[in-house]
This record gives structure tokens, sequence and C-alpha cells, in this order.
């Protein structure tokens, strides 16, 4: 009996396991990792399933876009060419392969990168990703004025204080038998 209710257990989670796996992990390949606003992106898909609609999807921390659909051959593979909108804002987003059942089929980090107004030239990190090289922290970029007035310089002093007092009264009550 115990051992008939082990293999039934042992079974449900085999089946369980094989139907979360409903599809093959996709890959999609980017042309390039950053894109500035209103710009391209160029992609590829493969292993993706067969002769399929797939919706594509940009996601970020904040929002979702819409970027259309397309068909897969009979390989599991489409090329396409995304038109990036205007209005997207600059920042990290993951670039979606969905399919028709609502599950994602494959998954690519992008970065959109805001664009420089016409004519006006480009400096810092935005020069850097326009050469493509990866936009590092600079001392400049990390300048953050820090005044405390007085009454900010008495409450932090206030806490202290206090977080004093309550160690003492406590190391006091923990001595005591």
């Amino acid at each position: 009996m115990r051992s008939s209710a082990c293999f039934l257990a042992l079974g449900l989670l085999a089946f369980c396991g094989r139907a979360g796996a409903a599809h093959e992990p996709g890959v999609l390949h980017l042309a390039a990792r950053e894109v500035g606003v209103g710009g391209e992106i160029s992609v590829h898909g493969q292993k993706l399933p067969r002769r399929t609609r797939l919706r594509l999807e940009l996601r970020g921390a904040l929002a979702t876009l819409d970027l259309g659909t397309v068909h897969t051959d009979g390989a599991g593979e489409f090329t396409a060419r995304l038109p990036l909108a205007d209005s997207v804002r600059p920042g990290t987003y993951g670039l979606l392969a969905i399919a028709p059942d609502g599950d994602v089929s494959a998954r690519a980090d992008l970065v959109v990168l805001a664009a420089a107004p016409a004519g006006e030239h480009v400096h810092g990190a935005q020069e850097d990703a326009a050469r493509g090289r990866v936009p590092q922290a600079r001392a400049e970029m990390m300048d953050l004025p820090a005044s405390r007035s007085a009454g900010e310089w008495v409450v932090i002093l206030g806490i202290i204080g206090l977080s004093v007092g309550c160690g003492v009264v406590l190391l006091r009550g923990a001595r005591q038998p």
C-alpha cells in the first residue's frame, strides 16, 4: 500500500513537471543590445514553436509595450525589424516572444537609450553608447550636493542619543538577576 502511494505521488510529480514545460525555451538574437528612442530593433528568433503566431512585447519596470506579431516558419524561426516609438522612455527592457496561450517562449534583454535632440552634441554616457562602449559611472555623474539644515542635525543627533540611551538601559537590565 505504501509503495503504491509513493509510485502514484512520483507519477503525479513527473506529469506535473512535464506540463510546466509546455514550450521549449526559444532564443531571441538582437542585432544590437542597445537602441535609441525612435530607433529600430532587429531581431531573429530560433527554437520557437513551429508555424505559430507570436506576440512581441517590450516589458520594462513601469511599462509594457506591444510591438506587434510575427509568424514562425516550419523551423520555428523568424526575422523582424521593429520600429521603436518615440514615446518609449529610456531604460532596461525585456523583449518577450509570447505564445498564443500566454507563455513566454523567448526573452532577450534590451537597453533603450535617450536620443539627443537634433543638432545637439551628445556627451558623457550618451557619447559612449553611440560609439558602442558600455556607459561607465564617472565622478561628475556622482557629484550629489548634500547639505543639512540645523533641524536635520538635531534629529540625527537625537536619534543617536536615543539609541545610546536605549542600549545602556538594555545592558543594565541584562546584568540584574
